[in-house]
């Protein structure tokens, strides 16, 4: 999934978009937990900055099925705003591995 943002100066470029790359739960149920990556890229498409944020707790429960809240959550995070969604297929949660 990846949003366009407002526009986030990384030297020595601008990040215009926030793509997530990728989830791992880590646990489902109470007390669950997910790993979402993601990378800010500029208007080419070049990765400027990546990283991963851990989304657990009452914000792992509050994001239920709702990907919207997901993606907010992760830019919120990120330090970025959101500025649109570009439509695209979300990535889909695996188990972890045991």
């Amino acid at each position: 999934m990846e949003m366009r943002i407002n526009p986030v100066g990384i030297f020595p470029d601008t990040a215009t978009v926030l793509k997530l790359t990728g989830a791992q739960v880590r646990k489902f149920g109470d007390g669950g937990s997910v790993i979402v990556g993601w990378h800010l890229q500029n208007k080419s498409g070049a990765t400027l900055k990546s990283g991963g944020v851990e989304i657990s707790g009452a914000e792992y429960t509050a994001w239920g099925t709702d990907d919207t809240y997901l993606l907010d959550l992760v830019a919120s995070k990120v330090g970025v705003t959101v500025a649109a969604t570009i439509p695209s297929p979300f990535i889909k949660a695996e188990p972890p591995v045991i």
